[in-house]
């Protein structure tokens, strides 16, 4: 075959590989970004993202953690009611074979768009007061809303056993944020089964604001228990750092953990 047929061919392949990354929809993004992490963690996100025609993804994954509130301190004369017994909750991640997964990269074809995808594996449910099913988990990225602006709504999925949904009131605008709902599938009140394993998910796509810089951004996870049913989430902000939840006093903030990306390697 001629070079120049070569070239061409070359280049037709390129521009078709760079028409179907950029056609990508969020929901396939975070399908084969979820999918990898059950299958085989960062290495399996990476190579279905790689399987999308995504090149080079950046995924990455740790468990270092911060302890945000010890719910084995609620005080006893709080089950007044006896409506507390022996739960589990999933473990600090430290501990455990938990960890959060962050990916990016650029969206083809545009110089000031990135894809970010989070992810928590949640693993090793462990005894508490209370339950992880009474106050949502939440899930998402912090931002500086100055230098970048989120494109339509993210996608938030949530492993076949639990669930998750996108969040958008009572949310800062240094945020965006998905809630996942544990759920408990095992009724009883003495020696409970442990909660199932649970993997978490949200993928979005934020643009750069005109002139700006891009700045980091903060994939994040909060894990919560609560002693009331009624318990729920009442605010979410984000910035550095990852995300910040305002709960009911009845809830707890066990655990949360956050990892950067730094967008400026892919802009």
């Amino acid at each position: 075959m001629a070079a120049g047929s070569v070239a061409a061919l070359s280049t037709v392949g390129t521009v078709s590989a760079a028409r179907r990354t950029h056609g990508l929809s969020k929901q396939k993004v975070n399908k084969a970004f979820h999918r990898g992490i059950i299958q085989d963690g960062a290495a399996g996100a990476r190579a279905n993202l790689e399987d999308l025609g995504i090149e080079d993804p950046t995924v990455k994954s740790h468990n270092d953690f911060s302890v945000q509130t010890d719910p084995e301190t609620l005080a006893e004369e709080t089950d007044d009611a006896d409506r507390i017994s022996p739960q589990h909750k999933y473990g600090d991640p430290e501990n455990t074979d938990s960890k959060l997964f962050v990916s990016q990269n650029k969206v083809d074809g545009s110089d000031d768009k990135v894809r970010v995808s989070v992810g928590m594996a949640l693993r090793d449910p462990t005894m508490t007061l209370g339950h992880a099913y009474w106050c949502d988990d939440a899930i998402g990225v912090g931002y500086n809303s100055s230098d970048w602006a989120p494109v339509g709504n993210p996608v938030v999925r949530a492993s076949k056993d639990h669930s998750a949904r996108f969040t958008s009131d009572d949310v800062a605008d240094d945020a965006l944020a998905g809630t996942v709902k544990i759920h408990n599938h095992d009724k009883r009140d003495v020696n409970p089964d442990p909660l199932p394993r649970a993997t978490a998910t949200l993928s979005g796509v934020f643009r750069l604001r005109d002139g700006k810089v891009p700045s980091t951004l903060w994939g994040s996870y909060n894990h919560t228990t609560s002693v009331s049913p009624t318990s729920a989430i009442e605010s979410i902000t984000g910035g550095k750092g990852g995300l910040s939840l305002q709960i009911s006093p009845e809830a707890q903030k066990v655990w949360s953990i956050a990892d950067s990306v730094d967008p400026r390697e892919e802009l």
